[in-house]
């Protein structure tokens, strides 16, 4: 049986498109190690990274992959190091399986690697590096690290916040004014009228002696 080439054709085209038509394997998270047998949650996230710490984030590298942020850390879980560390190891959110982080977030971060150098994040599976702040995540990873937070080294925990207190202005000390005594003028104006009376009364007799004196030349 003669096949005609024009379905021969037709079946080695179908057959190529088989060929390239084919699914893509799945590509694996880059960096991230995923633990199959174990949840991801809070305790094993703590568990599984060597540093545990609060931080908010200063800033992101931008054109850099992955991004270094710099991270200003209020207290370590587990671990312990300086006040501002900087990570590497964080994502883009692009399916690259890694924890995006934003400048003036507050996380909860898990690394490894050395605090005073470039700490790497830390996945216990995938998109898990970080942690939103609350009490419960709190609780639950001291509970699982085995230590009371601490503060980043050369953070006095003893220093004690005075408030800063602002003097309310005090009136300036006034010079007492000396009220003078009232005085009773009524002394001043008897006087007059003593004076007044005396020259009425003098004036008189003056008088009266010259009546007399001129009846005694005319006599």
């Amino acid at each position: 049986m003669r096949i005609h080439p024009v379905y021969l054709l037709t079946l080695l085209l179908v057959l190529s498109l088989f060929w390239v038509v084919q699914p893509a394997p799945a590509l694996a998270c880059s960096g991230v190690t995923t633990t199959a047998d174990k949840p991801s949650n809070v305790t094993n996230r703590t568990k599984a990274a060597p540093i545990v710490l609060e931080g908010e984030v200063l800033f992101v590298t931008n054109g850099k992959f992955p991004p270094i942020t710099s991270i200003k850390v209020a207290q370590y879980f587990k671990g312990n190091g300086p006040e501002v560390v900087l990570i590497d190891n964080f994502g883009e959110g692009l399916g690259d399986c890694k924890s995006k982080v934003r400048v003036g977030e507050k996380l909860i971060i898990y690394a490894k690697g050395e605090p005073t150098q470039i700490l790497n994040a830390n996945y216990f599976t995938q998109y898990d590096a970080t942690d939103p702040v609350n009490p419960q995540n709190i609780a639950e990873i001291i509970a699982a690290s085995g230590q009371q937070p601490v503060l980043p080294i050369g953070v006095n925990s003893t220093a004690v916040v005075t408030p800063t207190v602002i003097a309310t202005p005090q009136p300036s000390p006034t010079t007492a004014q000396v009220v003078p005594p009232v005085q009773n003028n009524s002394g001043d104006f008897s006087g007059f009228i003593w004076f007044g009376a005396g020259l009425v009364v003098g004036g008189g007799a003056i008088t009266g002696v010259f009546l007399v004196l001129g009846r005694r030349k005319k006599g």
